[in-house]
């Protein structure tokens, strides 16, 4: 494959594709035949001299160097002989050149598909609204079918232990404990009457004797299952109900386990998911009434943002039942659907006001809305996809359940933005200008404004502007390397949760908690072995005790416990400890090693190990698609640079408020003195997609100018000037969205918020102001530097119209 690659990119070309913009003087050949000089350009079109007084018409997409030509070439091979000086043909001999806003297929297959959209325009409304009515169950309902945990590895030594537990040896994987009011005996004789309907709920194995609280008040009674907890807590409300039965209210009993912290943490999801959408919507509300004037015009893109999130939740919903996706996929694809719909639905919107306001018709405007922003949208959504997708090569559940997420939340807002918007757009037509609340002015020339005076002040001095925006960046992201990244435990639910209140209460009430203790299964039945292997995990720091749980005399293996102090905890730094050293000890036959310590390990270590991996898949699928887009090489790779140091500074900032409490207290929480460690990929990957959405904006913009023929710091200072208040507008409403977030109650949710809002705000100040502007001056028209192997093999996105 390399040998054909190579052979691919060196042999020569017939001819060399034009670079992003021609001018008029370069000779020119097309495929058909047509060679000539180019006399004058009209936006994404050349008039080109053929020879003998012709001219001829051409899109400059199809247009190449010709290495052969020389002089004015040949006439065009279907040009009439008899032509008279000064007629003009484009391809069709003898007829006259129409000009080029009249010329057929502007855009391509896209342009065709705008049509259709347009003629199909109520049928597709209909459509979607049909959708999402039918969807609308499934999303209200969605958290039912996503699942806890994701943070094992599937085929890890941890999850296979506790496998062989389950299948094998036919022992507990999973304990709850139920506390009920006192005295024991009363307790006991409750317990005991619900105690055969306890055996028909899903998963439960065993009920465990019943034992009072130092104070009498409180009995305790330990419920065992045969299955992990992800898996067990599909029977959890079939649990409560049955103790219920038993006569206790609600807010009687307290269950402690990893069950009931699965169960808090799904109800807090879903309240999160509706506070933050309750303080969300009306600041994105007030936002686009503020950008556009209008309440019809502002109301659009929140239709296309809350339909984006329902029908992704339905889809993830009928996703989840049989791939089992995390609870965390819910809070992640709301944020995403919310904020991207909003966000291309804001340039679509834009774009549609700005056609009107030049004096096209409604038809007119939304095509050309479908071919510029629609395109826009689309190569962005598939920059996003790029970015959330590379999760999927991590080895962890979770990652895969938020890759999944991603690429169907943005599948969903890039057909929305490509169907629906621009359907509603068609049949409101003019009266998207109704209701006005402020004036703002459609078709201001970008040149008369402060961006464009700023862009081209930034530009008098790049080097400058370069040093102060890196320098910034480079400070922020400096609590990176202090980072510590751990596994997220209990501590992410608020202290008042239902399950944390019941730990505490199993602690300080009966002086015991939810054991998690170093699970090993030795291959040996002999037991001089076994005293040896329990000799030695009794000289492991922390380990107290040790138990022969049951052996298997005929398959040869013997299923061990070993228990530790109170420091040894439900994971953490001192259970990782004692299970690396029970690892790293020379017992006389095999030993696998699972539980929380031991899982933790693996976590961290899949993590760590992929992250390079993941992050080099996320570069190079977005250095494509940003390649073909712009046909540059040097374009994607600034982008890539520029929004990596945008999205470390602001990793940088969680770090430092979640991690090491800098302002923690603003935002009603309490550090947690480590950085959970699936948030610096999970933000990585999220906000690398979202900055390249405002990189691809603002880089189509520029490049629909130069290919119009300003050069480069002139088209760079329209584009900014002309896209600032898009793209400002569209980051405020996804930092607000973003602030929304970080009012929820779980820690991992809130970080995520939290991230997303602080990387946005550096990437529409320090990135778009400074770094942007800056950088495209000082390469001048290296910025669109592509190999000429590459130029010809490279398809054409035209963004002129």
């Amino acid at each position: 494959m390399a040998a054909v690659a190579v052979v691919f990119l060196l042999r020569p070309p017939r001819a060399r594709p034009v670079p992003a913009r021609v001018v008029p003087g370069d000779i020119v050949s097309t495929e058909d035949g047509l060679r000539g000089t180019i006399v004058r350009l009209d936006g994404a079109f050349a008039l080109v001299d053929a020879g003998a007084g012709r001219l001829v018409w051409a899109r400059c997409a199809d247009l190449m160097f010709d290495d052969a030509a020389s002089g004015i070439p040949a006439a065009h091979p279907g040009a009439p002989s008899g032509a008279l000086p000064g007629e003009v043909f484009v391809g069709l001999p003898g007829a006259p050149a129409p000009s080029p806003s009249s010329l057929p297929d502007t855009g391509g297959g896209l342009v065709r598909f705008a049509e259709g959209v347009w003629q199909a325009r109520k049928t597709i409304t209909w459509g979607w609204i049909v959708m999402v009515l039918a969807c609308l169950p499934l999303a209200g309902t969605a958290e039912k079918s996503f699942t806890q945990g994701g943070f094992l590895l599937k085929d890890g030594e941890a999850i296979q232990v506790i496998e062989e537990m389950r299948d094998e040896f036919r022992m507990p994987v999973g304990q709850q404990v139920v506390m009920v009011p006192g005295p024991l005996d009363a307790a006991t004789k409750r317990f005991d009457k619900i105690t055969p309907a306890l055996y028909r709920v899903p998963h439960v194995l065993s009920v465990g004797k019943a034992r009072a609280s130092t104070d009498g008040r409180l009995v305790a009674f330990t419920i065992y299952f045969d299955d992990t907890d992800d898996i067990a807590i599909n029977g959890y409300e079939e649990l409560l109900a049955t103790i219920e039965s038993a006569g206790y209210d609600r807010d009687e009993f307290q269950i402690a386990g990893t069950m009931a912290v699965f169960a808090d943490t799904t109800a807090l999801s879903k309240r999160d998911l509706a506070k933050a959408e309750a303080i969300g919507t009306p600041l994105a509300l007030l936002v686009l009434l503020f950008v556009f004037g209008t309440v019809v015009a502002a109301s659009i893109p929140l239709l296309v943002g809350l339909t984006s999130v329902v029908v992704t939740l339905a889809i993830l919903h009928v996703l989840s039942i049989p791939l089992g996706l995390s609870i965390f996929v819910m809070n992640i694809a709301s944020m995403l659907g919310f904020g991207l719909g909003i966000d291309y639905s804001l340039l679509g919107v834009s774009r549609f006001r700005e056609e009107l306001a030049a004096g096209r018709t409604v038809r007119e405007a939304t095509i050309t809305t479908v071919a510029t922003s629609g395109r826009a949208a689309a190569i962005s959504g598939v920059a996003v996809i790029a970015g959330i997708g590379a999760l999927a090569a991590m080895p962890l559940p979770i990652m895969f359940a938020i890759a999944l997420g991603g690429v169907v939340v943005v599948a969903v807002t890039v057909l929305a933005s490509l169907t629906l918007l621009p359907a509603v757009l068609g049949l409101i037509g003019h009266r998207v200008e109704k209701w006005t609340v402020r004036r703002v002015q459609v078709d201001r020339d970008p040149t008369t404004t402060g961006w464009y005076r700023l862009a081209h002040l930034v530009m008098k001095k790049p080097g400058l502007s370069i040093f102060g925006g890196i320098a910034i960046l480079v400070v922020l992201a400096s609590p990176t390397l202090g980072a510590h990244l751990d596994v997220p435990h209990d501590d992410i639910l608020p202290p008042d949760s239902l399950s944390m209140v019941a730990k505490r209460q199993l602690e300080s009430k009966f002086d015991e908690r939810v054991e998690s203790p170093v699970i090993m299964i030795a291959s040996t039945s002999k037991q001089a072995e076994l005293d040896t292997i329990e000799a030695q995990l009794l000289g492991v720091e922390h380990i107290r005790r040790t138990e022969i749980v049951k052996i298997d005399k005929e398959r040869g293996r013997t299923l061990l416990n070993a228990y530790g102090d109170r420091s040894l905890g439900n994971g953490g730094a001192v259970s990782r400890a004692v299970a690396r050293e029970v690892q790293g000890t020379n017992f006389p036959v095999e030993m696998l090693v699972s539980g929380q310590g031991a899982g933790e390990i693996e976590f961290l270590h899949a993590i760590k190990s992929s992250m390079p991996h993941t992050l080099i898949l996320m570069f190079v699928s977005t250095l494509i698609v940003l390649a073909v887009a712009f046909r540059s090489l040097t374009l994607p790779f600034k982008a890539i640079v520029l929004d990596t140091l945008s999205i470390l500074a602001s990793l940088g900032v969680v770090i430092a408020v979640f991690q090491n409490g800098v302002g923690i207290d603003l935002l009603g929480t309490a550090p947690i003195g480590y950085t959970e460690a699936t948030i610096p990929i999970i933000l990585f990957c999220l906000l690398f997609g979202l900055s390249m959405d405002y990189e691809v904006f603002m880089l189509a913009k520029v490049t629909e100018l130069y290919q119009a023929g300003h050069d480069d710091q002139e088209a760079t200072a329209r584009g900014v000037a002309a896209t600032a208040p898009l793209v400002t507008g569209a980051a405020l409403i996804l930092i607000v969205i973003g602030i929304a977030f970080t009012t929820t109650e779980l820690v991992l949710i809130k970080q995520i918020g939290f991230g997303m809002a602080v990387a946005l705000a550096l990437d529409a100040t320090i990135v778009r102001v400074l770094l942007l502007p800056a950088t495209m001056r000082w390469l001048g028209p290296a910025n669109w530097w592509m190999p000429a192997a590459l130029q010809r093999r490279v398809p054409r996105v035209e963004w002129a119209h």
